[in-house]
């Protein structure tokens, strides 16, 4: 992938509206990524990730993909379909707590109607999603804390990591430092859920300055409804985040550092939810 596919990915995806593969993305996510929001209204939620994940695959011909946090399976998917659509048997290994056989709440969209059911993604990988896409696609049943440690111990590396497990501060710091160390020269850092004003969004928006000290080019791209709109979500002003130029692998994991992230999150959290922090209160 060289500076100039980097610099086009806003233009590409923008590019890719009306194309045959974001309906095929569509089709994918409104039985893997499908959302129920609050307001109980139904909707897309940033399947743009998924034409982002698909283009990553192409430009770099990547052979081991590295996801954090399974979902439901639509990213894990949709980079099974690049490396389907482009012949090139990507191994694509994905963590999450939650196993292929365990049930989950799963809204979806089927024939036009939203439902929500109790289901799990060996069925619904099975019923919905064509088995060329999901062969390559290597589940691990755990989490980010235990089996970043073993992949670093068995001197894995990778293409791309896709960084979309816990969104709080101590989490991402955490899984960015690990995947910094697991990344191959040349490979590519995908952080999803990138949002200023949102709560979920901050763990990623307070790692990228350390972010930029390790790769020379990293961009925030805007992603969540520049394709599929989803007016009932209220999420504004989110994206994710690219890196890629990444300098040596001379480092050292100080796991010690991780208490500051772990006391910094507390106060943060703590703040949000304690409105008599505020220094603004109504007369009594």
């Amino acid at each position: 992938m060289n500076s100039d596919d980097f610099e086009a990915l806003s233009v590409w995806l923008k590019e890719s509206r009306d194309s045959a593969l974001s309906d095929e993305i569509f089709r994918i996510g409104a039985v893997t990524g499908w959302r129920r929001w609050p307001s109980g209204e139904f909707g897309p939620s940033n399947f743009e990730r998924g034409l982002l994940l698909h283009r990553l695959v192409k430009l770099t011909g990547a052979k081991d993909v590295l996801e954090l946090g399974t979902g439901r399976g639509f990213s894990s998917i949709c980079m099974g379909m690049a490396s389907e659509t482009y012949q090139l048997n990507t191994q694509i290994t994905t963590i999450d707590p939650i196993g292929p056989g365990k049930n989950q709440e799963w809204p979806m969209r089927v024939d036009s109607k939203d439902t929500v059911d109790s289901s799990n993604r060996e069925k619904m990988w099975a019923n919905h999603v064509p088995k060329k896409f999901t062969q390559n696609i290597h589940q691990i049943t755990s989490t980010s804390f235990l089996e970043l440690r073993k992949l670093l111990r068995s001197d894995r590396h990778f293409d791309i990591i896709f960084i979309d497990a816990g969104h709080d501060a101590f989490s991402v710091t955490h899984d960015v430092a690990y995947a910094i160390l697991l990344l191959r020269q040349g490979g590519i850092l995908v952080l999803d859920d990138f949002s200023p004003t949102e709560w979920y969004g901050l763990g990623a928006v307070m790692v990228l300055p350390h972010v930029r000290r390790f790769f020379s080019d990293v961009r925030v791209l805007r992603t969540d409804g520049v394709i599929y709109p989803s007016t009932a979500s209220g999420r504004q002003e989110s994206g994710m985040l690219v890196a890629t130029g990444l300098g040596d692998h001379d480092f050292k994991f100080m796991r010690m550092r991780l208490v500051w992230w772990r006391l910094l999150w507390l106060a943060v959290n703590f703040s949000y939810t304690r409105s008599w922090l505020f220094p603004l209160s109504k007369k009594s």
